[in-house]
């Protein structure tokens, strides 16, 4: 998730402290992944047009160019865009996220838009990914979503296996995004993991109505041609600054007789 176009997202372009620190972030970032096969980018590429609380400073046409220029500086072959959250990505009927994918392909890049990705890659290794996830307050509590929604995957994949009469296919990993946070669960059942993001805490909305603790950040997947697969994460912890509420000093004082 880079919220291009918010005070404290992803920009190639900074107007403060916070969007420099994270620009240098992901430049760094890019240079740890190195040239990539697939590219896959689990949506709020840009922050829209913040309604709740209005902590942008670009408008609409500036966040996708913006959203699209980071998008290049990525080294990959392929680029893979999947649906935001429509609050942030969508204006009525335009799909803006569908558009920053449209503007790659104008450039020459291979990319596209999916609402929900499952994908095969070398012939065996099954991913599923999609933006949306549920989130909790609680720290235990943030694997119990991604956890829910493989275990629900496994049971619809085998009662299709069992109508159609085919074998069951378990996807290895599942993948979203949404929450701002790094988690990662495996069992027999598959694996999933939540996504890192690039927008970092301090906009006025996440301040008053948000609890926890955020990555910003990126993970790295190794897929082999005979059966094996690999990960690996690069994170940063935000610095979150701390906000005092100082007692004023009193203006008058009492008198006495």
């Amino acid at each position: 998730d880079t919220h291009s176009g918010a005070i404290t997202g992803l920009t190639s372009n900074p107007k403060n402290h916070t969007q420099e620190v994270l620009l240098k972030h992901y430049s760094e970032t890019l240079d740890w992944m190195g040239p990539v096969d697939i590219l896959i980018h689990v949506a709020d590429v840009i922050d829209g047009e913040d309604l709740k609380s209005r902590d942008i400073d670009e408008e609409m046409p500036e966040q996708v160019e913006d959203a699209a220029n980071l998008l290049k500086m990525v080294r990959a072959k392929e680029y893979m865009l999947l649906a935001g959250t429509p609050y942030h990505t969508a204006s009525g009927a335009t799909m803006w996220d569908k558009t920053v994918a449209s503007m790659l392909k104008e450039s020459g890049k291979k990319a596209t838009y999916y609402t929900k990705l499952k994908l095969e890659l070398n012939d065996w290794f099954y991913l599923q990914a999609r933006h949306k996830i549920g989130s909790s307050s609680i720290p235990h509590g943030r694997f119990t979503a991604p956890t829910k929604a493989k275990v629900w995957d496994a049971l619809n994949s085998a009662l299709q296996s069992s109508r159609a009469g085919t074998p069951c296919k378990l996807p290895h990993l599942m993948v979203f995004g949404h929450v701002h946070y790094w988690t990662y669960a495996e069992d027999a059942f598959g694996a999933a993991m939540t996504m890192p993001c690039w927008q970092a805490p301090g906009s006025k909305y996440g301040d008053m109505m948000c609890d926890g603790h955020i990555d910003l950040g990126a993970v790295k997947l190794f897929i082999g041609d005979e059966g094996e697969w690999s990960w690996e994460k690069k994170l940063f912890v935000p610095k979150v600054t701390s906000r005092v509420v100082k007692r004023s000093k009193l203006i008058g004082k009492k008198s006495r007789k």
